[in-house]
């Protein structure tokens, strides 16, 4: 892929879109990079064989960008691919069905150029519906890493990747999901991720996404990532939301397992702690109860 047209005089940004079946949002998400008061972008579309009509709509831009068409096994294979192709010297990761708002870009290269160090750069970003329209703020944060143990806080079109970082050999997960959040927890410990105070991209929450269809099996992933990368302790966070949701998983043998066994360990803490009235306590409740406890008489139990 050649990018030679591109200005030598700035870093080159790279924003993969990864796409299957989205004709009604891609061209938002492509106009929403053209139009950046940034000149130096690059667009490779990354599309898994669509049927839809997308590959219609993107032929109004196809002297403006690169488009590979090619089946995948879901997002991650998709992002990878077209992380592999692209030549910047930032790379930036935008579904098909978000998209970014004015002077984003630059906003995030202004930054990485005034601290060079740093191997994310990532801004604030909103929930939207369907028609753009702002539901609720993305929960994004100054950096913290014991807080992205205990929630997702980088929002992925909103975040750039120095690219000698995923060249090194560090792609994306392709057997788990979400893959943002496994990435940004594994590079926790030895990236620097710099904040940027501006609002930059918007990231679409409806029932046909990804995201909110997979909610639940979210929250067991959510789990298990933050448990491994925690040194293999629960973070009480996700343990609740598992707890939370119980009643609404009978039938996820996987995720009632974890729970049960969450349930069990606490109420042994709770008996050891002398906490005898834990069975009238709501069980999403309870581990608020055995921490305060353990203030009093530590205990440590694995889980």
């Amino acid at each position: 892929m050649q990018s030679s047209y591109y200005s030598s005089n700035l870093p080159l940004v790279s924003y993969i879109i990864p796409s299957l079946n989205q004709h009604q949002f891609i061209g938002r998400a492509i106009e929403s990079i053209l139009n950046q008061d940034y000149p130096n972008v690059q667009i490779v579309v990354q599309d898994g064989g669509s049927t839809d009509g997308t590959l219609d709509v993107l032929k109004k831009w196809e002297n403006e960008i690169f488009v590979e068409v090619k089946k995948d096994s879901g997002p991650a294979e998709a992002i990878n691919r077209g992380l592999n192709r692209a030549t910047g010297d930032w790379l930036a990761v935008l579904p098909a069905d978000d998209f970014l708002y004015p002077n984003a870009v630059s906003a995030l290269v202004n930054a990485s150029i005034k601290n060079p160090e740093y191997d994310f750069i990532y801004g604030k970003a909103n929930h939207v519906d369907k028609e753009g329209e702002i539901i609720k703020p993305y929960p994004v944060c100054p950096w913290d890493r014991n807080r992205l143990l205990e929630i997702c806080f980088i929002c992925l079109p909103g975040c750039m990747i120095r690219s000698d970082l995923f060249r090194s050999g560090r792609p994306f997960r392709e057997d788990i999901h979400p893959i943002d959040y496994e990435y940004w927890l594994r590079h926790a410990k030895n990236s620097k991720f710099l904040f940027v105070d501006k609002v930059v991209a918007a990231q679409s929450l409806y029932s046909d996404t990804q995201t909110f269809n997979n909610r639940y099996e979210n929250h067991h992933q959510f789990y298990r990532l933050t448990k491994a990368y925690n040194n293999g302790k629960p973070v009480p966070k996700w343990s609740r939301a598992l707890i939370a949701i119980r009643a609404e998983l009978p039938n996820n043998k996987e995720v009632s397992h974890t729970i049960e066994s969450l349930i069990r360990a606490y109420r042994r803490e709770a008996i050891r702690l002398s906490i005898f009235e834990f069975s009238k306590v709501p069980l999403d409740q309870l581990p608020f109860m055995i921490k305060a406890a353990r203030k009093r008489r530590p205990f440590f139990i694995k889980i």
